[in-house]
């Protein structure tokens, strides 16, 4: 009986993972994404630094820029599906470019089909509401251990969110805001 009482005070704890998961891409910090029983790290491209650039490519290989269709139309790669782009050969410029410049270029790298794990990531750094890119890395078991204290999340609980919470917004605030010429109104926030 307690245990409902506080879910229903608190929500179930696969949107709080996701929402917390989400605030960590917000703020620049990594999260960890579980898609297919494989664990990956996974950052936003427009909180990355040549820092933290720097120690996502210590972590292993495998890092790959993960780009969205409409972007690599725009850069003028016709594509069906996200793309992504071995990050090794990349800086931070280079990468600032190809997320978010209209006169940006591929200069010879050419992207492969974004897989599972690769397009999840996108939609994760979509709901943050950053700019439609990611980076993703796959965590070696040598590498999960020290990725214990980021958020972690799994595609059952990004699934949950889009259609559960976001589905279903409730109030979690209201505020009286008087208006000269309309009157008194209410300021509402939702969550979901």
């Amino acid at each position: 009986m307690r245990d409902e009482n506080l879910t229903r005070l608190l929500g179930d704890p696969r949107g709080i993972a996701m929402e917390r998961a989400l605030a960590e891409l917000r703020s620049g910090r990594p999260v960890v994404l579980n898609f297919g029983g494989s664990d990956h790290l996974v950052m936003s491209p427009e909180t990355v630094d040549e820092a933290a650039l720097a120690a996502i490519l210590r972590i292993g290989g495998g890092a790959e820029l993960v780009l969205s269709q409409p972007r690599l139309h725009w850069l003028g790669l016709p594509s069906l599906t996200p793309g992504v782009i071995p990050l090794e050969d990349l800086d931070v410029s280079a990468i600032v470019a190809l997320i978010s410049h209209t006169d940006a270029y591929v200069n010879g790298h050419a992207p492969r089909p974004a897989g599972g794990a690769a397009k999840t990531a996108l939609e994760l750094v979509r709901l943050a509401y950053l700019l439609p890119a990611a980076i993703i890395v796959p965590l070696s078991e040598a590498n999960e251990a020290a990725a214990t204290h980021l958020a972690r999340i799994d595609e059952a609980s990004l699934n949950y969110y889009q259609d559960d919470v976001r589905a279903s917004p409730r109030i979690v605030s209201r505020a009286p805001v008087p208006l000269d010429e309309i009157g008194d109104t209410e300021f509402v926030v939702f969550r979901g």
